[in-house]
Formats: C-alpha cells, sequence, structure tokens
C-alpha cells in the first residue's frame, strides 16, 4: 500500500495492476490452455512425471511433480552441477520451449527427495514492473489535478 491513501484507493490501484496483469498475458499468451499442454510435454521430455499445473492468477503458474527415473539416474551421475541447477535449467528451458519467455526471478524451484515444487511468472517481473510503474504514475498525476481541482474550486490552499 501507498503512503497516506485510503483503503479504497488501495482497492482501486489493485484492480488496476490486476488488469494491466492481465492485459499483458494476454499480449503474451494467445491460448492458456495450449501453453499449459506444450509445457507439460516440455517438461515431460526433460525428464519430469506426475506434472500437476495451475495456474495461481493471471499471471503465475504453479508446477508440482515429480523426477523420473532416468532424470535421477542422470542427476546422480552428474557430479559437476547441483541437481537443484540442472533441475531449474531444465525447467526454464521447458518454459522457452512452451513459448514462455522468463527470466530467472521469474521461475523458482524447490526439489525435496524425488518432489519438485516450482513457479513461474508467465508475464516478466521487468515488463510488469514497468506497466505497473506507469499505471501508478497516471493515477498520481490524476490525483494531483483532481486535489488541485477541488482547491481551486473551494478556494482554500
Amino acid at each position: 500500500m501507498l503512503a497516506a491513501i485510503t483503503a479504497e484507493e488501495d482497492d482501486q490501484l489493485q484492480r488496476g495492476a490486476d488488469a494491466v496483469e492481465r492485459r499483458m498475458l494476454g499480449r503474451r499468451i494467445e491460448n492458456p490452455a495450449k501453453t499449459v499442454a506444450d509445457l507439460r510435454s516440455a517438461l515431460r521430455r526433460v525428464g519430469w512425471v506426475r506434472i500437476d499445473l495451475q495456474w495461481l492468477g493471471p499471471g503465475s503458474m504453479l508446477v508440482n511433480a515429480e523426477i523420473g527415473a532416468r532424470l535421477q539416474a542422470r542427476l546422480l551421475r552428474a557430479g559437476t552441477i547441483s541437481a537443484d541447477r540442472a533441475l531449474f535449467g531444465g525447467f526454464v528451458r521447458a518454459a522457452r520451449k512452451a513459448g514462455i519467455r522468463p527470466g530467472t526471478e521469474d521461475a523458482w524451484l524447490h526439489a525435496s527427495g524425488r518432489g519438485i515444487e516450482a513457479s513461474l511468472g508467465v508475464v516478466p517481473l521487468a515488463a510488469l514492473d514497468a506497466a505497473l510503474d506507469r499505471m501508478v504514475d497516471r493515477w498520481r498525476k490524476q490525483r494531483r489535478a483532481e486535489q488541485a481541482s477541488a482547491r481551486r474550486a473551494t478556494g482554500v490552499n
């Protein structure tokens, strides 16, 4: 919440931010169902099994999966890179093959035993951050103009 704003203004800003995120998702992902199917297929090719994909909101996705037997054997043999790094790299590559262009700050992965929990920001954080900054700046200018107009109308400075 920004300083010195009411809860109503905060709700208005949150609704605006959600609308910006939905618009950006629509520009980046034309068919969300196809994207989910492509991501699931790409993750299977990487070696993930029992994949469960869920949309958390308009711009993020949660993935729960397990490491397949072949991938686990490969991870045990590869002693040069940690398993978490290898899984993270495979996750980001699979997302890029599915048409999502995440940065490293847009993806998160936690592996414990054979289980994998990962999340993916479908709308890149850098692009969303810039769009939200522009929205808040427009709102601030509009709010200042409304306050100045109210002061002129009442004659109070």
